[in-house]
């Protein structure tokens, strides 16, 4: 029952991404292509709440309680997800930046477990570039992206998210998840 309310909301919101394209417009093709995005993460998240009920005890949602601070103010950490033997961490972003800007992640990018002070490599992407390269985002433009890492154990319950050094940088600390 659950799983057919979901299926028929995600269809709905891709019915409604495909409802504003735009082959003229740059800025309309790139809406509809995030508005996409969203809905592959929703089927993500829709998988692992599928899979949580399987007994192979790998999985885990997270939820996040709160982030103590963040460098880059426009953007918030939405899901974490062990799944596949990885850590998936759903990222927001909304360019508060009046002409096109770009987005890029470093590839030295950790997470950093408090609980079990562990430090657990960047291991893959999604809807979004490693440096050097860019991605194009639009001006007030939300933006989905993950992060994959190692595995995060599933007894932590603060986590930190550190790309670099500078307050540029997609850097979350003291995230508070059960």
């Amino acid at each position: 029952m659950v799983l057919d309310k979901m299926r028929q909301t995600i269809n709905s919101n891709i019915v409604g991404c495909v409802r504003n394209i735009d082959t003229v417009s740059n800025r309309a093709t790139s809406s509809v292509v995030s508005c996409m995005n969203r809905q592959f993460i929703q089927l993500d998240i829709l998988e692992t709440e599928i899979n949580n009920y399987s007994t192979t005890g790998n999985l885990k949602s997270f939820s996040v309680v709160s982030t103590t601070k963040k460098d880059v103010s426009y953007s918030d950490v939405k899901n974490i997800i062990n799944k596949e033997g990885k850590t998936f961490v759903e990222i927001e972003y909304v360019s508060p930046y009046q002409s096109d800007g770009w987005i890029t992640i470093a590839k030295e990018t950790y997470l950093y477990d408090g609980t079990n002070n562990l430090n657990l490599k960047l291991i893959g992407v999604r809807n979004i570039t490693v440096s050097p390269e860019r991605k194009p985002v639009s001006y007030n433009t939300k933006t989905t992206f993950e992060l994959i890492f190692e595995q995060l154990p599933v007894n932590s319950k603060k986590i930190s998210i550190i790309e670099c050094e500078r307050d540029s940088c997609f850097n979350f600390y003291g995230i508070a998840i059960y």
